[in-house]
């Protein structure tokens, strides 16, 4: 592991159990908002408890670290209807190659720990928003190096899914692609 992990657990009020003991299918991933903030910061503003805005994510990464706010197994509040069965990973915005080096490797983690593979999705399949930023364009991108991390460490490499989005009638909806 070329990453600092650290455990950062969020206010227990900040997520709950997933439904019926389901296990993520998924990674969604998000982007802090603004250029400039910092990894400490934003893993401060996830951590503490806000009832007016009661937001969290499994996970916060940036070159060289993962902060584990929310268990895996259980349910963050980081994007409405997808909370249920996807894991949340907030990553820097300014996605400097070290940031995109420990994003691949963070996910080919979750997939050893999980013994899943994952489906790859972006906030905004989910929610009009512009999140996640830089990182939207490289999802299938994102997939295949997932899945050569996956291949060079010996793990056999299961199918990883390219999610896309579904919009109809105002409703929204992952499917895999």
């Amino acid at each position: 592991m070329s990453y600092k992990l650290e455990n950062k657990p969020a206010d227990t009020r900040n997520y709950n159990d997933r439904p019926g003991g389901r296990k993520p299918k998924g990674i969604l991933l998000h982007h802090w908002g603004t250029d400039g903030q910092s990894h400490d910061n934003v893993v401060a503003y996830l951590r503490r408890y806000r009832p007016a805005n009661p937001t969290s994510a499994h996970e916060v990464i940036s070159a060289g670290r993962v902060s584990k706010l929310v268990p895996l197994l259980k349910r963050a509040w980081h994007a409405r209807s997808a909370n249920n069965d996807w894991i949340g990973l907030e990553n820097r915005p300014e996605m400097s190659d070290g940031d995109w080096a420990t994003l691949v490797e963070r996910c080919a983690d979750i997939e050893r720990e999980t013994g899943r593979s994952m489906r790859y999705g972006k906030h905004n399949d989910v929610v009009n928003t512009a999140c996640p930023g830089r990182y939207a364009s490289r999802i299938g991108e994102l997939v295949n190096a997932v899945n050569a991390n996956l291949a060079g460490a010996g793990t056999p490499v299961l199918s990883v899914y390219l999610v896309t989005a579904v919009w109809a009638s105002g409703n929204s909806g992952l499917t895999t692609g």
